[in-house]
C-alpha cells in the first residue's frame, strides 16, 4: 500500500478520534456551565442563602454481613476487633488507612479471605455481645454481589467448569444458564467464595460492595 494511502487513512483515523474527543470535552464542559450557572442563580435570587452542602463521601467497603448504614457504622463502631477474634474463617481485617475515618474498622477482602457463611455468624454474634452492635442479627446479611466476567470465564472459553457453583454456601445464588455461570442477586450475599476459588486467569469473578445499607433497628 502506498504510503501516502497510509497516512490519509491514519489522519482520517484521528480525526474521527479528536472529533470524537473534542465532543465528550466539550459536553462535559456544557454540564459544568449549566451547573456553575444553576448556583449562580441560586446565590442571585437572594444573595444571603447558604447553598446546601455537598453529600457527604461515602467509601464503598466490605463490610462483614449484618453491618449497618455505612456512615453510622463509622460513627458507632468502637474497634474493639471482636469479630475479627471470633470470625472462623479468618475473614475480617482491619480497614486500611487510606479509608480515614473509616481505618480500623472490620472489613472483608473476599477475595483473599472469603466469608464462609457460618452457621452461627460468628462475627454478628461477637459484636452483638462485646461491641456496639453495628453487626445486627435483625439486617440482612448481604454483603455484595459477585458479578462473571465473561472473558476470563473457562466456560465462556469453551471449557467446561463449575468451581464457583459447587463452593456457593447459598441455595440459589448461582446456577448455569447457557453454559455461563449466572448470579441470581436476590440470593447472592457477596461472600466471595465463588471469586476466591475461580481457577481462570484472571479471575472471572469479582465481588461489588452493597452501596447502601439498612440503618441500626431500633
Amino acid at each position: 500500500m502506498p504510503d501516502d494511502e497510509q497516512i490519509s487513512r491514519r489522519d482520517l483515523l484521528r480525526g474521527r478520534l479528536f472529533q470524537g474527543a473534542f465532543r465528550a470535552v466539550a459536553d462535559t464542559a456544557a454540564h459544568a456551565a449549566a451547573a456553575i450557572n444553576d448556583l449562580r442563580d441560586l446565590a442571585d435570587d437572594d444573595p444571603n442563602r447558604e447553598l446546601p452542602p455537598p453529600p457527604p463521601y461515602v467509601p464503598l467497603i466490605h463490610r462483614p454481613p449484618g453491618a449497618i448504614e455505612e456512615l453510622a457504622f463509622v460513627a458507632q463502631c468502637t474497634k474493639c476487633d471482636a469479630c475479627i477474634k471470633d470470625c472462623p474463617a479468618d475473614a475480617i481485617i482491619h480497614a486500611p488507612a487510606t479509608f480515614a475515618k473509616a481505618a480500623g474498622t472490620p472489613m472483608i477482602n473476599p477475595i483473599a479471605a472469603p466469608c464462609t457463611m457460618c452457621e452461627d455468624r460468628a462475627c454478628i454474634t461477637a459484636c452483638q455481645r462485646e461491641g456496639s452492635g453495628v453487626l445486627s442479627p435483625l439486617l440482612p446479611e448481604t454483603m455484595g454481589i459477585a458479578k462473571v466476567m465473561k472473558a476470563s470465564c473457562k466456560n465462556f472459553l469453551g471449557e467446561p467448569c463449575t468451581d464457583c457453583i459447587d463452593v456457593c454456601p447459598i441455595e440459589g445464588a448461582i446456577d448455569m444458564h447457557n453454559d455461563i455461570p449466572r448470579i441470581h442477586a436476590t440470593a447472592c450475599t457477596g461472600c466471595g467464595l465463588c471469586a476466591n476459588k475461580c481457577p481462570a486467569t484472571p479471575r472471572a469473578l469479582t465481588i461489588i460492595p452493597i452501596k447502601t445499607r439498612p440503618p441500626m433497628p431500633a
